[in-house]
């Protein structure tokens, strides 16, 4: 905090001597005067002092611009869009303390806080490094925007590398990816995909690389692609009641542990060779923070309309997100795949996110899906988050479907 120092004057002593023939009444009375008077601009000088010191002291309590932004209105929505990818920023209007959104745990004292999530990160990444960190990489199983995942060998088993791409090792994006490992070191359930470790050589961390099991089946986007054709035989109704069930599974255990997936998508959901299904990618899942978060980010397509909107929103918009999977899995396509507009021409991407917002769409499903689930799903995606099912009562629901049948 700035700090300002103030001299003080001093007066000269004059000294009269009594020998002298001045008379004394007339020298007292000018000298008396003249010290009033240096009191006088003494004190004038410390009040305007002590007043630009306020005010200085104001202005550097003063919240910093983009502070400030966060508590006044800002009706304005950015949008970025990468294909299915869509990242919306909107400023929330309340006479309230600006929500804690970008991140799950930043601290009311960002120097001293920050300094200790340093330590406990950097704590945490040494105790999950790999000893041998000798990984053999064959094959890329995916591509993302800033990363890739990439089938290796480690330890005599296969495993999935996620690492940053050459071109997007940028310290914001390891910043990223420290903090999904991080976040993954917490979890522990047999629904989530299951964290080996972490590697890196250089002291800059550029090679980062984030080592999770192999899901063999993939990702149950590819997987539901490749039964397409004969669902019934390669994808029985049973078999997919068993991966949602796994997958609400999941959501019970991140929403107990206070977190919300933010991202939960038929492409981050994998498959093991017993078709159990965990979820995994948390490159976006953030700790629930007070009661809601209001930062968009996700695939829009499977993003409830709070999100969407900017509004404040909890672990219901996993809820929704878990009710587009269910059209998924009963139609085997892309949600609102083929819908088009009153000129017959598809729906194009910002049309489908503008009208999810509003309500006015909502996914497709098949004639064929059961009519209980297809009600569930639907309570699901309901528009009032407030009305969706909890995690607990979806499986609840499911399991007493799954003894019926």
């Amino acid at each position: 905090m700035a700090s300002a120092t103030f001299g003080l004057a001093t007066s000269e002593q004059r000294v009269l001597s009594e020998g002298d023939g001045t008379n004394i009444a007339v020298i007292v009375g000018p000298a008396v005067g003249g010290v009033v008077l240096v009191v006088l601009l003494v004190w004038c000088c410390c009040r305007r002092r002590k007043t630009r010191a306020a005010s200085t002291a104001a202005e550097v309590n003063e919240p910093a611009p983009s502070q400030r932004r966060r508590t006044q209105t800002n009706e304005n929505v950015q949008v970025v869009a990468h294909n299915d990818y869509i990242q919306v920023e909107r400023q929330v209007v309340k006479d309230l303390p600006p929500p804690k959104t970008e991140l799950s745990l930043n601290p009311p004292n960002p120097v001293m806080e920050d300094e200790q999530d340093e330590v406990a990160t950097e704590d945490v990444l040494h105790a999950h490094r790999l000893r041998e960190p000798l990984i053999l990489l064959e094959q890329v199983l995916g591509r993302g925007t800033y990363g890739e995942v990439i089938l290796g060998h480690y330890n005599q088993q296969l495993v999935a590398v996620k690492r940053l791409r050459p071109d997007h090792n940028t310290p914001k994006n390891i910043a990223s990816l420290l903090q999904e490992i991080q976040l993954m070191t917490r979890f522990n359930s047999p629904y989530l995909v299951h964290f080996i470790g972490a590697t890196w050589e250089n002291e800059a961390m550029t090679d980062l690389m984030c080592v999770v099991e192999y899901m063999e089946q993939r990702d149950l986007q590819s997987y539901l692609a490749r039964t397409k054709d004969r669902p019934k035989s390669n994808f029985p109704w049973k078999q997919k009641l068993s991966v949602a069930r796994h997958m609400a599974l999941a959501l019970v255990y991140l929403h107990d542990q206070k977190v919300i997936h933010r991202d939960l998508k038929s492409p981050n959901v994998f498959l093991n060779q017993t078709m159990d299904a965990k979820l995994g990618d948390f490159g976006i899942a953030r700790h629930v923070v007070e009661k809601s978060m209001s930062n968009a980010v996700g695939s829009y397509r499977w993003t409830a309309p709070e999100v969407l909107k900017g509004k404040y929103y909890s672990v219901k918009a996993d809820i929704y997100s878990f009710g587009v999977v269910l059209s998924e899995l009963d139609t085997h396509v892309v949600p609102y795949a083929g819908m088009v507009n009153e000129k017959g021409q598809e729906l194009g991407n910002f049309t489908i996110m503008f009208q999810v917002m509003n309500g006015a769409i909502r996914p497709a499903f098949s004639p064929t899906c059961p009519p209980w689930l297809h009600k569930l799903a639907l309570r699901c995606i309901a528009f009032d988050a407030a009305t969706r099912p909890t995690a607990r009562e979806i499986v609840r629901e499911i399991d007493e479907q799954l003894a019926l049948n």
